[in-house]
């Protein structure tokens, strides 16, 4: 599998924050209530040398020794640990527009056996887990490395992942998959695609709708979206025409009624807010 785009969007994820968790004992139940304004919360869980046994929606499922479960809960969800406790569970917030178009495809819950980075990251994070001085400015960090490992090895060790991430291996949508990814600012048509996937037009609408889920077109408007966000996020004095020569947008109104029409606010709008928040 090309993992070209897979890589760019997991080194747009950033974890803001980050904290080890005690179980108060054996049963207990974690929610998706990370606090006021939090959507939910995701779970690093690292399993201790007998493994462990986590209920999800009813079921019990098993977390081998050597494994690792990265775990994504909506303020409405929850998990449960049914018996050893964990070597350790961190709860994290993450960032990453471009990672959110990835996140969006994988299961709920991912189990992956350890692979000699992961393995070496989690010795580390158990090591900061008993070292409260230092655990502040590496601890995130550390969260960060295990969670897009872990990531990284799942759709690795998947035969068939869900959406672009499975189409970037296909026979021929993945050619256009990457194209897409890497020229985002090209005018791309149909009939360009199409030659791409070596398909006739039709023929090629419908096996990328079957594929990724949803039409070129609106791919490719959430992939420049993504990439907008970013942008703003990491270089909010980039003036708006810059933005749309990079991402496609014939200028700047035609990129600020793209955002507005996605997001609801201006991207000028989008830019204060954000401003705001890292301030405050």
């Amino acid at each position: 599998m090309g993992l070209d785009s897979v890589n760019r969007a997991l080194t747009s994820m950033r974890v803001v924050s980050a904290e080890p968790l005690t179980l108060p004992g054996i049963g207990a139940t974690l929610t998706g209530d990370g606090g006021p304004g939090a959507a939910g919360r995701q779970l690093l869980v690292m399993a201790g040398a007998a493994g462990l046994h986590l209920l999800r929606d009813g079921r019990a499922i098993a977390v081998r020794p050597r494994q690792v479960a990265v775990v994504c809960l909506s303020a409405e969800e929850s998990i449960g640990f049914l018996d050893a406790e964990a070597a350790g569970i961190i709860s994290f917030e993450s960032r990453g527009h471009v990672y959110a178009l990835l996140e969006r495809e994988l299961p709920r819950l991912i189990i992956v056996d350890e692979t000699p980075v992961l393995s070496t990251v989690v010795g580390l994070l158990k090591e900061q887990i008993g070292s409260e001085g230092s655990r502040a400015g590496l601890f995130p960090k550390l969260t960060e490395v295990a969670a897009t490992a872990a990531v990284l090895a799942w759709i690795a060790a998947s035969p068939a992942p869900p959406g672009w991430i499975g189409g970037i291996a296909h026979p021929r949508i993945g050619a256009v998959l990457t194209a897409l990814h890497r020229d985002p600012a090209r005018s791309w048509t149909v009939a360009e695609m199409a030659a791409l996937a070596h398909l006739s037009r039709s023929a090629f609408a419908k096996t990328f709708r079957d594929v990724v889920g949803t039409t070129p077109s609106a791919h490719l408007a959430r992939w420049r979206m993504a990439h907008a966000m970013e942008i703003l996020d990491e270089a909010p004095d980039t003036p708006l025409k810059e933005i749309a020569e990079r991402l496609g947008y014939s200028d700047e109104f035609a990129l600020s009624t793209a955002f507005k029409r996605r997001f609801g606010v201006s991207p000028r709008h989008y830019e204060t807010a954000s401003i705001g928040s890292r301030s405050g």
